[in-house]
């Protein structure tokens, strides 16, 4: 499998909760509730990151199959909340899923570089 292709995706920082459990159903590993994070702007004198906290990104190296999925899913709310629903019945029966409200709030709020 070659990760050749990049995705990142930057929300308002409002969205926290909607993205948090979006990206735990996108990755294929344990971490994705903790991928959408502030992005650094800059460091102060003492070296310390200067973060944006007014938005969230996340950037993820992928194959050029999984990137045109997750595209298609993030262009269409309903496929979206099918993909969370099918991944959070699969691997996460003890968590609530995000509702269509969640995915379509994501999506219409989504930038994708």
């Amino acid at each position: 499998m070659t990760y050749s292709e990049t995705l990142t995706l930057t929300v308002a920082a409002s969205l926290a909760v909607q993205a948090s459990a979006i990206g735990r159903a996108m990755d294929p590993d344990t971490g994705g509730a903790d991928s959408f994070r502030h992005p650094v702007t800059g460091y102060a004198e003492d070296g310390a990151p200067v973060l944006d906290q007014a938005t969230l990104t996340t950037t993820t190296a992928c194959t050029p199959e999984f990137k045109a999925q997750a595209l298609a899913m993030l262009a269409d709310p309903e496929l979206l909340f099918a993909a969370c629903q099918a991944d959070y019945a699969a691997r996460w029966p003890g968590l609530v899923s995000p509702s269509l409200e969640d995915c379509t709030a994501f999506c219409e709020a989504l930038q994708i570089d």
